[in-house]
């Protein structure tokens, strides 16, 4: 029987044949570390004859913090052609397509013409040299990868032409995942625009005969559902049951459940904190100064859902729509609200009779159900678009794995 060959991976372009190469990266490529620069010496904004300072705060999309320093040493500074990769702290963390002075926790990593930048660049970010890397970076607070731990590492490739054939084609799919998730973004920036013009009136629906729908009305939350306060349950959490569990840590910041796999069993005591279909279910409490999720309210979409304490159940009234509710309380004022009559430091929170008399404009029954079919019909076009970013994003896994050995 003929021996397979070990190093050819599962899936290839049918072009290519024979062994991969494999040798230590320091065959390879050449390491170069950054500079430290403390906060003091670095700039806000561009100034002559300085560049785009990469710290990790860049590896974090939602920061807004941009820095520049002066007149670098040449050893810092990198193309956009350079791949940069985090060595300590986040360790691994790759970079490509950027230019200007990396940080001390980066290392620049040249290569030479036997190797293809992006091929690299998915070898890197492939899941068994990740464990790898991080492997040798240790496990103390601060993981730190050294030089010659980094050279060590086994590179193992193809000829430069199958390099370019392979990451071209993963390359195709980082752009697909790109295009999608700018198309979410559009989305929930649409579908925020929206919400805030429905709730503020600046866009109306007619009933089905063409004619304007009554004007809203002043309510409280109090005139608008009943409720009743949660209790302390974690002494009855079992995995094996099959009722969800919500709390703290099930709250998203805009009202959506995280399913932890916390689960809870039933009995005469946690069975008076069960939830029917249609109701919400609002947090009082954050464990953060932040409050971020301060006001967070769940809908409920079946009946096996119990909650806890720093929670409280609602119940709409039979002239209130569950879904419009669930919107109007998630709404980017109503939370405002809600969060400037919140109390506490390190951990905030907001006592329920407060809510209860915060005002809400309330539209007649037809009417928010035209609103919540609406924001629904949205938030179906937003969750398809996220599960095609997630099944390409699992497509791209799947082909890392097999097209590298």
């Amino acid at each position: 029987m003929k021996q397979q060959n070990t190093l050819q991976p599962k899936l290839r372009f049918p072009e290519f044949s024979g062994d991969w190469e494999s040798d230590k990266f320091k065959s390879y490529v050449k390491l170069n570390q950054g500079l430290q620069i403390p906060i003091s010496e670095r700039f806000t904004e561009y100034v002559p004859n300085s560049y785009f300072y990469i710290t990790n705060e860049f590896l974090n999309k939602n920061s807004g913090k941009s820095y520049y320093i002066v007149n670098p040493s040449n050893s810092v500074i990198c193309k956009e052609s350079d791949i940069l990769m985090t060595r300590t702290g986040n360790t691994g963390k790759v970079v490509t397509n950027v230019k200007g002075a990396f940080h001390n926790n980066f290392f620049k990593i040249s290569y030479n013409s036997n190797v293809y930048k992006d091929f690299l660049y998915f070898y890197l970010i492939h899941p068994k040299i990740q464990h790898i890397i991080l492997s040798r970076a240790g496990t103390s607070t601060i993981p730190d990868l050294n030089h010659s731990d980094f050279y060590s590492i086994n590179f193992v490739h193809p000829s430069l032409t199958e390099q370019q054939k392979i990451a071209d084609y993963l390359t195709t799919i980082d752009k697909k995942i790109s295009l999608l998730e700018e198309k979410k973004t559009e989305l929930l920036r649409y579908n925020k625009a929206m919400m805030q013009k429905l709730f503020a009136q600046e866009i109306r629906f007619k009933d089905e005969n063409g004619n304007d729908f009554p004007e809203w009305e002043d309510l409280t939350i109090g005139d608008i559902v009943s409720n009743i306060g949660g209790t302390a349950l974690e002494k009855y959490v079992d995995i094996k049951s099959n009722y969800k569990f919500i709390s703290i840590g099930n709250y998203s910041k805009d009202g959506r459940y995280i399913d932890n796999n916390a689960r809870i069993e039933l009995n005469d005591k946690t069975k008076t904190k069960l939830l029917n279909k249609n109701d919400l279910v609002m947090v009082l409490n954050d464990k953060t100064s932040s409050g971020d999720i301060i006001g967070s309210t769940i809908l409920i979409d079946d009946d096996n859902y119990i909650y806890n304490q720093r929670s409280e159940r609602l119940i709409p009234k039979d002239f209130i729509n569950s879904r419009f509710l669930w919107h109007k309380l998630n709404s980017k004022d109503f939370r405002k609200k809600v969060f400037t009559n919140a109390q506490g430091g390190t951990q905030i929170y907001v006592n329920f009779p407060i809510v209860k008399k915060l005002s809400v404009k309330i539209p007649s029954l037809p009417e928010q159900e035209k609103i919540a079919d609406f924001l629904s019909a949205m938030d179906g076009s937003i969750e398809k678009v996220n599960e095609q970013i997630i099944q390409t994003q699992s497509f791209k896994k799947a082909m890392l794995q097999q097209m590298f050995v």
